[in-house]
């Protein structure tokens, strides 16, 4: 299931026809704000089977969220990526300086603004926000560093299972859509030894997951075969 994060003028930036309900709002892109989702109409018909899901709540990742509205299947923004099935979102902090986003932008140009007066603009901006962050920090372990550059150093150098450990745990609980537990150590054991024969290839982490026991178990629960019952998809409705 592709799911999407983005902001309050997303909606009217695209013109995304709403067949049901409303998109969100300023106050719900907040930090903090209720959790609140729009379904596509594709899921709506063939996971909810078109049923009023107006105010219903629903688990993405294990977090309940509010459906306030359905996109019209019209709209597809194919040539940027996957269609999304679902989008929330971003709710992101403006003033935080701890933490890292990496995010499409687009926007109209005023009336007589050129491309190229807009891309000057957009450098200068650039400019001004990398002066508000400060790369430099120091690891828990004790190590300090200065820039980006140096911290890959440092994570290469002295941390690098670590790394790999991390790196697998949280894209196994993407993939999962749960959190790490006692019995998948073997299976993060497993991937971080092949990542340390192969280099930190990125082929081997995503080969290792995708063939990973509790991945393959989780595919059998979500895509049963065609004359099988069918399970609980791994999008659910909440009921009270």
């Amino acid at each position: 299931m592709e799911f999407a994060q983005v902001s309050a003028g997303y909606f009217p930036l695209f013109g995304v026809p709403i067949v049901r309900g409303r998109a969100f709002s300023q106050a719900e892109d907040s930090p903090n704000a209720a959790k609140v989702a729009l379904l596509s109409e594709r899921l709506w018909e063939r996971r909810f089977q078109r049923r009023n899901m107006l105010g219903q709540s629903i688990s993405l990742s294990g977090e309940p969220y509010t459906v306030i509205g359905v996109i019209g299947q019209s709209f597809d923004i194919s040539e940027f990526g996957p269609n999304p099935d679902v989008w929330v979102p971003f709710q992101l902090d403006p003033n935080a300086a701890d933490q890292g986003h990496y995010f499409q932008v687009a926007g109209k140009l005023k009336a007589g603004v050129s491309v190229a007066q807009a891309s000057a603009r957009l450098k200068v901006a650039a400019e001004e926000y990398k002066q508000k962050i400060d790369p430099s920090g120091h690891l828990a372990t004790g190590e300090a560093f200065s820039d980006i550059a140096e911290l890959k150093r440092i994570l290469v150098a002295s941390h690098k299972l670590e790394f790999y450990r991390c790196l697998t745990e949280k894209l196994l609980t993407y993939a999962l859509g749960r959190g790490m537990e006692y019995y998948d150590v073997p299976t993060v054991d497993k991937i971080v030894a092949n990542l340390d024969r192969n280099h930190g290839a990125f082929s081997t982490l995503l080969t290792g997951v995708i063939e990973s026991a509790p991945f393959q178990q989780q595919r059998l629960l979500t895509n049963p075969i065609a004359d099988a019952p069918s399970s609980a998809p791994s999008l659910t409705q909440n009921t009270p």
